[in-house]
């Protein structure tokens, strides 16, 4: 683990089934820091926190208020950002509102852990050298990646329980000014590629019923049932990658039930 990271982390019909082999890589996850509109200065904002937890990432800085902000292209970068108006951007000697200054590292939280990880990274004024690594839930170094870069450049990672990413740039960037981007994260567990889901339409005292399964699917894991792209179940596997879960009523006719960690979907009728 390197020293800087140390430092910082302490059919109404019986038996009418559908399968479907899932996909090895769940549906990934896009924040492009554009979904409010975001001051031209560090002095008129604040690090980044929690605002994506409810998409199961929360970031972190160095110390208690410390990290890059969320800030539009008016800041002056000498870059456009990666896509849309917003970029993560970072400076060492830049105060935030309230304390703290927008310097990094980036500390990402995934929860639940993710298996690959993404960012565009950009130094603006000058070429900067970027790290990102990857740590599982005991601190061990999982996969990392480093790129120079002073337009943009992409940053991946790769591997299974992935609980926190760390995003620095390592010394070159001169001034210690620099932004990052579209960051993208698949959570879950990748699913063997023999797995599959099940789903079963029956007559149940509830009205029409669909029970759904999933076989062979990642050990020990939370997994989400989806039907109709609405509602959700969910349900944790078994050792042997199983889980079941159960929709009651369902309406009359045709319905998908997907597994969202999976990306992947299996069809019934009732």
């Amino acid at each position: 683990m390197s020293p800087w990271v140390n430092r910082w982390i302490p059919a109404l019909v019986a038996g009418v089934f559908a399968f479907s082999p899932l996909a090895g890589r769940a549906q990934p996850v896009t924040i492009d820091f554009d979904d409010q509109v975001e001051p031209c200065a560090f002095i008129q904002t604040t690090a980044l926190r929690d605002r994506y937890a409810d998409r199961g990432v929360r970031f972190r800085g160095p110390g208690p208020l410390d990290g890059p902000a969320i800030l539009d292209t008016c800041g002056n970068f000498n870059i456009q950002p990666h896509s849309g108006n917003n970029f993560l951007a970072f400076h060492r000697t830049a105060p935030l509102m309230g304390g703290g200054v927008a310097t990094d590292p980036s500390i990402m939280l995934f929860d639940p852990p993710a298996f690959e990880v993404s960012i565009w990274v950009a130094g603006g004024l000058s070429e900067g050298l970027f790290g990102l690594e990857a740590y599982d839930a005991d601190n061990n170094l999982i996969a990392s990646d480093e790129v120079a870069a002073e337009t943009w450049a992409q940053l991946s990672v790769e591997g299974a329980g992935i609980a926190r990413a760390v995003l620095q740039e390592r010394g070159r960037a001169d001034p210690p000014i620099f932004v990052a981007d579209d960051l993208v994260y698949s959570l879950g567990e990748a699913c063997p590629e023999n797995a599959k889901v099940k789903a079963r339409c029956s007559r149940a005292n509830c009205g029409p019923r669909i029970v759904a399964k999933l076989k062979k699917g990642p050990p020990d894991s939370a997994v989400t049932f989806r039907l109709d792209g609405d509602v959700e179940r969910r349900a944790g596997t078994n050792s042997k990658g199983k889980a079941k879960v159960k929709f009651c009523p369902v309406s009359e006719g045709d319905h998908t039930v997907e597994v969202v960690e999976c990306g992947a979907s299996a069809k019934t009728s009732c």
